[in-house]
């Protein structure tokens, strides 16, 4: 009897402690899996809110491409260089490029850029580099064509009374213009033969004037065939800003005949042309003057009735 009541407490004591056991567990399992719960919950409400924070910038940005590289100033700027990326709609300039622009046309940095910047026209000089030697230049001994526009392309020419006709520039494009005045970017080398070029208008009443390009994105520049007088010649031989002087006409033989063909001129005949010249261009702006003058009119006038009195829908 002894050993079966034994034993009878040793079954009530492992089952107690198989209850207590299990109620720890149960316990235990509870809070493990309340806190899972709560993982969950957090992770699921991380994911909406990060969700939700995408959405935001989505509607906030826009697709436009960004330099994949940082790049100096004077670099040629390459496709590859490129990539399509989310941009903040603030951020993406009006004149946002493209990476099909970067195929038939040469852009070269303004100026040194991080990677990431979103690409603009701005940003870049189109067609050459943009050499150190390159300066704003704003001239009012140009005549121009009346037509004139920015960011076409122009040769600026010099015309002497002997008939003789050369090149200055060629294929500038405009960077502006206001009446008489015209801006362009001029290396020194064109600095230099456009002073040279002026003193010879001045002394040999020549005449420097612009000629548009037909298509200035298709059609081929034209050979500079100006050839500077003795004195810059020189300067630019030694002057250290130059940057490309290859482009220049520096022939010797044809600045001497151009001479040559100045000192035989008759200075009094050549005053009288250019004379003409300016009378001409003096009377052709007056009947320009007139001829918009009258358009106006007219213009008013149609605004008349046959009466004389201004049409109003809300009068008699």
């Amino acid at each position: 009897m002894k050993i079966r009541f034994a034993t009878k407490k040793l079954i009530i004591a492992a089952s107690l402690g198989a209850a207590v056991m299990l109620l720890i567990s149960g316990v235990g399992f509870y809070f493990l899996y309340k806190s899972n719960v709560q993982k969950q919950e957090e992770l699921r409400q991380n994911y909406k809110d990060k969700l939700a924070e995408l959405e935001y910038t989505t509607e906030q940005s826009e697709l436009a491409y960004t330099l994949n590289t940082d790049v100096d100033s004077g670099q040629l700027i390459h496709k590859s260089m490129v990539q399509q990326s989310l941009v903040p709609k603030n951020a993406v300039p009006a004149d946002a490029l493209i990476d099909v622009q970067f195929d038939g046309t040469k852009y070269y940095a303004k100026a040194n850029y991080k990677k990431n910047q979103p690409v603009a026209e701005s940003l870049f000089y189109i067609g050459e580099n943009l050499t150190k030697d390159i300066r704003s230049v704003e001239y009012a001994a140009i005549e121009l064509p009346s037509r004139i526009q920015k960011d076409e392309y122009i040769d600026v020419r010099i015309q002497f009374p002997t008939g003789e006709d050369f090149i200055v520039f060629s294929k500038k494009k405009v960077v502006d213009t206001q009446g008489l005045t015209l801006w362009l970017e001029n290396d020194e080398g064109e600095i230099q033969s456009m002073s040279s070029a002026m003193v010879d208008a001045y002394l040999n009443a020549g005449k420097l004037y612009a000629l548009s390009y037909v298509d200035g994105e298709t059609q081929e520049k034209a050979e500079i065939t100006y050839p500077v007088n003795k004195a810059v010649l020189e300067r630019i031989k030694v002057d250290p800003n130059i940057v490309d002087i290859a482009k220049l006409n520096l022939e010797k033989q044809n600045r001497e005949a151009l001479e040559l063909n100045l000192q035989a001129l008759d200075k009094e005949k050549a005053e009288e042309l250019r004379s003409k010249e300016s009378q001409q261009k003096s009377l052709k702006e007056q009947e320009d003057k007139e001829r918009l003058l009258n358009s106006v009119n007219e213009d008013a006038n149609a605004e008349l009735d046959p009466s004389g009195v201004v049409n109003d829908e809300y009068g008699e």
